[in-house]
């Protein structure tokens, strides 16, 4: 908790290139950014990151208005028998570029679960 002062786009916890991995019962808050991140290629092609479980986390109390994407669970890539399920997450901030009113050109909304480019083969629950 309360991480990311001097990087602010620093996760709680990262898995890159990695299988077999499980991040379970962890209690992550006050980050500025994600609270866990999944993948680490732009593509929809086979990596070294597949079969990690992410499970009983409880993730709150993300982003800070300063940058955009604050989400609780981040995947990337193809990551086949990867398994999401039963995480908590709430209380998320969205990006406002220093703009307290934010409009919708510069606001960019937190996600629980952000699945972005090229995830696929992970299973959801």
């Amino acid at each position: 908790h309360a991480a990311g002062h001097i990087y602010l786009a620093g996760v709680g916890i990262w898995i890159g290139h990695s299988a077999h991995n499980e991040v379970k019962h962890n209690h992550i808050h006050h980050l500025p950014s994600t609270g866990i991140s999944v993948g680490w290629a732009w593509r929809d092609k086979l990596t070294a990151c597949h079969h990690n479980t992410i499970a009983f986390n409880q993730i709150h109390h993300l982003g800070i208005g300063q940058i955009g994407g604050a989400s609780g669970i981040y995947l990337l890539s193809r990551q086949p028998g990867t398994q999401v399920h039963h995480n908590l997450i709430h209380h998320l901030t969205r990006y406002n570029a220093g703009n307290r009113e934010a409009d919708s050109s510069v606001a960019h909304p937190g996600f629980g679960l952000q699945i972005d480019n090229g995830t696929a083969q992970v299973v959801y629950q």
